[in-house]
Parts: C-alpha cells; structure tokens; sequence
C-alpha cells in the first residue's frame, strides 16, 4: 500500500507523493503536512501562489527581546527623586542661610567700615602734621616714610577691601558653604551675637544634613561608576566590574576635577599651578588652612570678579566632596571585599590548624591507650609464666 501511495501520480512530483504518503500513514489522522517546498510565502522556486488550503504554517520563532539596558542609578524610580529632592532642600537651605546671614552682618559691617573710615581720616590728618614738622634729609626718605605709614593704617583699618566684598550675597552663600562643608578658610567671620549663635546652627545642622546628602549620593554615584564601568570596560572583554575596578574609576574623577579646578585657578586668578594645586587639593580635603582662599584680589580685581570667585568656589567645593564621598565609598567597599577574604582565609587555616592537631592528640591518645594496654598484657604474661 505505501508503495502504490509513494507512486507518483501524473502530474505529481517524487517529493509530494512522499508526503502524500506520510500523511496518510499517520496514526492520529492527521495530515497536516508541511512541503519544504511550500511555504507560507509561496513555493522554494519563488512562485506567487500560496501555499496549499491543508497544510498549516509553521510557527515562526520567537522574536528575542533585547536586554534591556540596566540603570545608571539603583533603585526604583522613587528612591531617584527623594535623592533629587533632598539635593534641591539643602541648597535651597543654603539659600536661606546665606540670606539671614547677610541680613544679620551687613549691617554691623556697614557701621564698622563708616567709624574705620572716620578713623582713617583722623590718622591720615595726624600723620600730615607730624611729616610737614618733621625734617627729613631728603624728599625721597619723606616719601617712603609717608607711603609705609598709609600702608599700615589701611591694613590696620581693612579698609583697603570694599565692603561689598565680604557680607554680600554671593560671599554669605561662599561662607555657608565653606560652613557646612567643615572647609572654614576663615576669610571673614561673623561679628555679631546673633550672626555667631546662627553660624553655629548652621554648622550643627548643614553638617549633618550635608554628610547625608554625601552618603546617599555616594550610594547611588557608585552605582553610576560600576555602569559606566561595565558599558566602557566589561562589554568588550567579557570580565565582571569588580571593586577594585570601581575605585580606579573614582580615582581617576577625583583626579581629573581637580585638575579643571587647579587649571581655571591658575588661569582665571593669576596664581602658579603650584599654589593652585595646592589649593585644590587643601580645599578638597576640608583642611581648609586659608593662605589661600577667596576672595583673591588684584589692583583690577572688579565686584563682578569677586562674586564669580565666591560662587564658583561655593559650587566647586560641594561638587568636589562629592566626589571625595564617591571615591571613600568605594574604598570602603574594596577594603571591606579584601578584609573579609583576608578574615576567611585566616579563619580557614585556624580551623585547618585546629583539626590537625586534635587529630594527631587524638592519634596520640590511640597510640598511648595501646601502649598502655601492651604493658599490661606483657605484665600479665610474666606474673602468669612466674
């Protein structure tokens, strides 16, 4: 029989009988057969008719879906904003302070300044009476004499400083933060009751709240590190980001900001590299020593020049803690990943340690119980033969 159906038919080629024949000899009855001649798109020599009314289409594979891509932040979507909104409530508490502040010193500075000036000019008075009566050898002596003199009455007085300089706007926002950053360069400080009790409520809290604000963003900064890190580096080669990786990554932005910032220190303010790095680097560390430190003037150093000092030293050293955070942070976790692996390994070969000599005790044990039982026998045997 499956000789007569695997005949060919007239008209029918080898490979249909074939299929005709299979069909039929299928147990279920069903003969659903798909030709790989046809297929759903018509037959392999590429005719436009469609495929036979009996035979169903094969299922065509599943489309794999790409990975998606992972996130450069941890966490859900609203861990993200609360991060985004503490950031946006401590500057804007920044904001706050740095305008009380300047409500509360200014005024003081202004009284301070009109009695220095006062003063200046009483002095400068006393000083062109006591050179006009005074009889120097030559003009030239008379001169230097009068120009030292000036000299010290202006930095005496500080008067040499325009008081916009200090307790404006942009330099009570560069002293809150020098404030809560713990840098304090003591450029100028307040000098009212009022301004010193509020300086210390700033610091107690802008200091806590700032350390949390580094602790959180440090979390999720090392989250966008070990991201970068994985796309950049582990993509191409096939390895997994490892700790070590990750606080190579953190050195190397520590590094490079402070770069930019040594560079358009020196640049903008006229310093040598030298004194500009170490600024950055004392700045960076909190030290905060302030024999460097804003506001730096020249003979053309403008208001304009002084506030884009304050802000962008206010900006610069909060960024740049940031990344000191990021780079503690993975620190912290590269030394707690070798620790652990250094207190397995100590801990392994304590009880390796452990193990073998209660091993060999209690191999000594065997041996003196045999020994023991030994003499005894040999005890026995020689009060027997006796």
């Amino acid at each position: 029989m499956l000789q007569n159906l695997t005949k060919p038919q007239e008209g029918e080629t080898a490979a249909e009988s074939v299929q005709i024949a299979l069909a039929a000899s299928a147990p279920d009855g069903n003969n659903t057969l798909i030709s790989p001649l046809h297929t759903p798109e018509g037959s392999r020599h590429g005719s436009d008719e469609p495929a036979a009314a009996g035979a169903a289409a094969m299922p065509a594979p599943a489309a794999v879906e790409p990975e998606a891509p992972r996130l450069m932040f941890k966490g859900p979507r609203w861990k993200r904003t609360a991060v985004a909104v503490h950031c946006l409530l401590f500057l804007s508490g920044c904001v706050i302070a740095a305008a009380m502040m300047w409500s509360v010193e200014k005024p003081h500075e202004r009284k301070h300044r009109r009695r220095a000036k006062r003063r200046e000019k009483q002095i400068n008075s006393d000083l062109d009476a006591i050179i006009a009566s005074f009889e120097a050898r030559n003009d030239t002596q008379m001169a230097e004499l009068t120009r030292e003199l000036k000299t010290r009455v202006d930095d005496n007085c500080d008067l040499a400083v325009p008081s916009q300089y200090y307790w404006s706007a942009a330099g009570s926002l560069y002293f809150v933060a020098t404030v809560v950053t713990t840098i304090g360069y003591g450029s100028f400080a307040p000098q009212t009751t009022a301004g010193k009790a509020l300086t210390c409520y700033i610091a107690i809290v802008g200091i806590a709240w700032f350390a949390f604000i580094l602790s959180i963003l440090g979390d999720h900064l090392l989250a966008l590190v070990a991201w970068i890190d994985r796309k950049v580096r582990c993509d191409k080669i096939g390895s997994e980001t490892t700790n070590w990786h990750i606080f190579v990554q953190a050195l190397i932005w520590n590094a490079g900001y402070i770069l930019f910032v040594t560079v358009v220190t020196s640049w903008w303010l006229g310093i040598t590299f030298g004194n500009a790095a170490y600024f950055a680097v004392i700045t960076f560390t909190t030290v905060g020593l302030g024999d460097f430190a804003p506001p730096f003037l020249h003979h053309d150093t403008t208001y304009a020049d002084v506030v884009g000092q304050y802000l962008l030293f206010a900006a610069s050293s909060l960024l740049g803690l940031v990344l000191l955070a990021l780079l503690l942070k993975a620190l912290d976790e590269l030394l707690q990943k070798r620790l652990s692996k250094g207190i397995d390994r100590v801990a392994a070969g304590v009880l390796a340690m452990r193990r073998r000599y209660s091993s060999d005790g209690s191999r000594g044990r065997r041996r003196g119980r045999r020994a023991s039982g030994g003499s005894r026998d040999d005890s026995r045997a020689s009060s027997t033969s006796a």
